[in-house]
């Protein structure tokens, strides 16, 4: 292929990968908890002509994108009273610890409910990790639910557990699983909350700007037309090139 469709076509691919990160930033503006999501790009410089030495300079280069990997937007978003007991909020850099099939995961979302035996779970069905990582019980006659800013939870009956609240030294490091969740990766070092509130009767908004996730929706299409275009006319200069070669002969 010609260098000015192998460019054009690897500029659409990363658009396209862009594209599909600022549409679920949308999708989930509403979530409580969500964190807006970007993607990072680096330049790709290869020899047009891999047969060309590489002390060659007398072919060009090509410069191509791609997208490296992502990253999130860390800004804490607005935190909302609700004033419904089991819902709960983070003021800070922690994340709740939430069991799903047998592995301990991460979240800020903190719209909880009990399950059918008492459990304190997510509104997926997940369960909430107490600070020594099992569930939290409920008892199922307790008439008060008190959650502290360290997060233990009481009722009227006693101390039924304490959220586990993990902070993290890089935030980047974490890997989205979808549904809220993120997974530690081996860069990513956990440690106990030191400074992280737990506010109880509230939920914490997603951080996603609609705004500015509609304006870079727009700036994204309109770059993929573009290259779109680009190589709608290197294909009509090479026919009319080929048809007027074969005229010629």
């Amino acid at each position: 292929m010609e260098n000015t469709f192998i460019t054009a076509l690897a500029n659409q691919t990363t658009l396209q990968q862009q594209m599909g990160v600022v549409a679920n930033n949308i999708a989930n503006m509403s979530t409580p908890g969500f964190k807006a999501q970007n993607l990072v790009f680096s330049e790709y410089i290869e020899k047009a002509d891999a047969r060309v030495d590489i002390e060659d300079d007398t072919k060009d280069d090509l410069s191509l994108v791609y997208a490296r990997g992502q990253f999130e937007n860390t800004l804490q978003g607005t935190i909302r009273h609700t004033g419904n007991t089991l819902d709960v909020a983070l003021e800070g850099k922690g994340y709740f610890g939430v069991v799903k099939d047998d592995d301990t995961y991460y979240s800020r979302a903190g719209s909880f409910t009990v399950n059918a035996i008492g459990e304190l779970v997510t509104s997926s069905g997940n369960l909430v990790a107490g600070e020594g990582g099992g569930a939290i019980n409920i008892p199922s006659d307790a008439k008060e639910i008190t959650i502290t800013h360290d997060g233990t939870i009481s009722t009227d009956q006693g101390s039924v557990g304490k959220l586990m609240i993990t902070e993290f030294d890089s935030v980047q490091a974490l890997e989205p699983k979808g549904n809220g969740l993120y997974a530690a990766t081996e860069d990513a070092e956990a440690m106990a909350s030191t400074s992280t509130k737990v506010l109880q009767g509230a939920l914490e908004g997603s951080n996603v700007q609609p705004i500015v996730e509609m304006t870079r929706m727009i700036e994204i299409s309109r770059a993929y037309q573009r290259a779109a275009q680009t190589i709608q006319t290197e294909h009509d200069r090479q026919r009319s090139m080929i048809q007027r070669l074969s005229k010629s002969s």
